[in-house]
């Protein structure tokens, strides 16, 4: 999960000069939604993260409860199958050619970086956003 700090402020502005305390307090907040910290985009060049589930019940992009991009594949991580599939389940989501896919590292991971070259970076962004929003849609 991750966590933001925050700083509420107990004194009234009004009241703020020199040589007064200032009341208030630290805490952290657990962040939601999406983030966009998740992506590199440079040009048209996307590189991501994504942690990958294998042997799972079917083929989807989701977000773990700590925001993190997960993608759940059938294939074993056996000689590169969950890799192979995972670069597939990108080809064939973001309906792209399979040399615009590139594996970066962590080849024997479950957490891999991804560079994705695309003709928009923005647009390639908001499609896995869109994907990881589908929750149960299997491809």
């Amino acid at each position: 999960m991750l966590y933001a700090l925050c700083v509420k402020v107990l004194t009234s502005p009004g009241t703020l000069r020199p040589g007064n305390r200032l009341n208030a307090f630290f805490f952290l907040s657990p962040l939601q939604g999406t983030l966009m910290a998740d992506f590199t985009a440079e040009g048209n060049t996307v590189t991501f993260w994504l942690r990958i589930k294998p042997r799972a019940g079917r083929r989807r992009l989701v977000r773990t409860s700590s925001g993190e991009l997960c993608l759940e594949l059938t294939e074993p991580p056996v000689e590169g199958k969950a890799n192979e599939a995972a670069v597939d389940f990108l080809v064939e989501s973001l309906h792209l050619p399979r040399r615009s896919v590139e594996l970066v590292t962590g080849a024997k991971s479950r957490r891999k970086l991804f560079r994705i070259t695309s003709g928009s970076a923005q647009q390639t962004i908001a499609r896995l956003e869109g994907l990881a929003r589908e929750k149960g849609v299997s491809r």
